[in-house]
């Protein structure tokens, strides 16, 4: 790898310091720094930033939550890597929104996917994922708190609304 000792080591620390399982920690250094080498480069914080954020993301969504760590990490880069080949987002931009919708409750969450999709096409309509997941995170949860407006302002039903905020 052209990843310096040192940057491996602090992958390795930030492994730690996510809580890491010990016998996941080589697995999880070796995918966070296949993942710092293609996308490392848009995290302002470098290697430190990118370890942090695609690190934390494993634990907010279902899809990788179940999943042993390196392999999320691959898969959640890949699906990054991907996004901002084919549009204007940037890696940084899409983990920091993606992190940021992540806090939702789970009946609310959108799935990683969408999630990392929507990050990318906000970031490309000007949108910065500070505004955009927090626009997004007050919009879902107040139309699960006031479901009866959200149905009426919809033109759905309260069931159909229901419905609409934990599968859609």
């Amino acid at each position: 790898t052209r990843t310096s000792i040192e940057d491996l080591q602090k992958i390795a620390e930030i492994g730690g310091q996510l809580g890491i399982d010990p016998n996941q920690l080589l697995p999880f250094t070796v995918a966070v720094n296949k993942f710092n080498v293609a996308l490392g480069a848009d995290f302002a914080g470098g290697v430190e930033e990118a370890a942090s954020q695609v690190g934390k993301i494993k634990t907010l969504f279902a899809q990788t939550s179940k999943i042993n760590v390196a392999d999320a990490i691959i898969k959640t880069g890949s699906a990054i890597n991907e996004l901002g080949a084919v549009g204007a987002g940037t890696s940084a931009n899409i983990a920091d929104f993606t992190l940021r919708l992540g806090a939702l409750p789970a009946q609310l969450k959108p799935s990683l996917t969408n999630t990392l999709a929507l990050g990318t096409y906000l970031e490309e309509v000007g949108i910065s994922a500070e505004i955009g997941a927090g626009g997004l995170t007050k919009f879902l949860l107040d139309a699960g708190n006031k479901l009866p407006a959200f149905s009426k302002q919809m033109g759905i039903s309260v069931q159909a609304s229901k419905t609409l905020l934990a599968q859609d």
